[in-house]
């Protein structure tokens, strides 16, 4: 089985490298606590529209890993 652990340097060295991915990942983080706040608190609306978010943005994340220089969003056409 392969190593999957980083040193507190490799870790802050991916971090730097990736920075954009890093923020999308962080902001993720926060709404899906929020989502899980709204549900457990009977805001079921309020809840879906967070946690549909927080996967949006994982996953934009995610694709930005994957590529850097690709500009993420959506493109609506005509």
């Amino acid at each position: 089985m392969e190593n999957l652990t980083m040193t507190g340097e490799e870790v802050r060295r991916f971090c730097s490298t990736n920075q954009r991915m890093v923020n999308f990942v962080h902001i993720s983080v926060g709404d899906y606590s929020a989502a899980r706040c709204c549900y457990l608190n009977g805001l079921m609306q309020q809840g879906a529209i967070l946690g549909e978010q927080a996967v949006e943005k994982i996953l934009k994340g995610f694709l930005l890993r994957l590529n850097r220089d690709e500009k993420v969003g959506v493109k609506f056409r005509n």
